[in-house]
């Protein structure tokens, strides 16, 4: 890989007006973009949102300086030469939980601490009903629960 190759691939140095604080933001904005499936330009307008939503002053170039620091390639260039394939990698692993499988771990979540030992509520028995609502509430609101594929344990050959 050239040096040529190399700028166009690795993010801008941020610029120094730019906190940390809104740096790591706007990244975490565009790793979650990337992890629900969308494509540079897709993630450029999510990361642009959220640098507007957080810095509602700023002026359009220094938002669009924010951008360029956090994702360096809005036009898609790296992923249509096959070098930005590690979200996708990701993606192929993950596949929607059954309403099932969410309804019985967050009612497991509700009995148990994450000690494993029972919580002394005495609402065990509302454990289940709260669960499936929950599972409900969040269908109706468009989220979907990935769950990786079941791995060998650790003591398989």
């Amino acid at each position: 890989m050239s040096d040529r190759d190399r700028e166009a691939t690795t993010p801008a140095a941020p610029p120094p007006w730019l906190c940390p604080g809104v740096l790591h933001r706007l990244e975490e904005v565009r790793n979650r973009a990337f992890a629900c499936g969308r494509d540079a330009l897709g993630a450029e307008e999510e990361v642009r949102a959220a640098a507007v939503a957080l810095l509602p002053t700023l002026p359009q170039t220094r938002v669009d300086e924010a951008v360029v620091a956090v994702l360096p390639d809005p036009e898609g260039r790296e992923a249509a030469h096959g070098r930005s394939q590690a979200p996708r990698a990701a993606e192929a692993r993950l596949a929607p939980a059954a309403t099932e499988e969410v309804v019985q771990a967050l009612s497991h979540a509700l009995r148990f601490g994450l000690d494993g030992k029972p919580r002394r509520s005495g609402w065990d028995f509302a454990a289940q009903l709260a669960a499936a609502q929950l599972v409900r509430h969040l269908t109706r609101a468009g989220f979907v629960v990935m769950r990786r594929p079941p791995q060998r344990p650790h003591s398989a050959p």
